[in-house]
């Protein structure tokens, strides 16, 4: 669902995933096993999970152009990508 928001909104929306896991050797296998092409990142230490504590994974942020945090959506769904793709909308205005 991510890559397909990423294509959607290309030009206009960066995705970013980053794994909280405690060693980056699963990162290649995610991007292999789900065809993602956006940016994976390792947040070594668990430095950036300690300081946004999300309360579940996958949970996503949309900030805007100004670095406003928009909407934090915790999990995932079918059917959460209606929510995601209007706050991502709403962001980019």
């Amino acid at each position: 669902m991510y890559q397909a928001l990423a294509e959607r909104f290309d030009g206009r929306l960066e995705v970013i995933g980053i794994s909280e896991d405690d060693d980056s050797s699963g990162i290649k296998r995610f991007a292999k096993e789900t065809g993602v092409r956006f940016p994976l990142a390792w947040d070594e230490g668990q430095a950036l999970s300690k300081e946004y504590q999300p309360p579940t994974m996958p949970t996503s942020y949309v900030i805007d152009k100004n670095g406003i945090v928009r909407m934090v959506h915790a999990g995932f769904k079918s059917g959460d990508e209606a929510q995601i793709t209007a706050a991502i909308e709403q962001a980019d205005q």
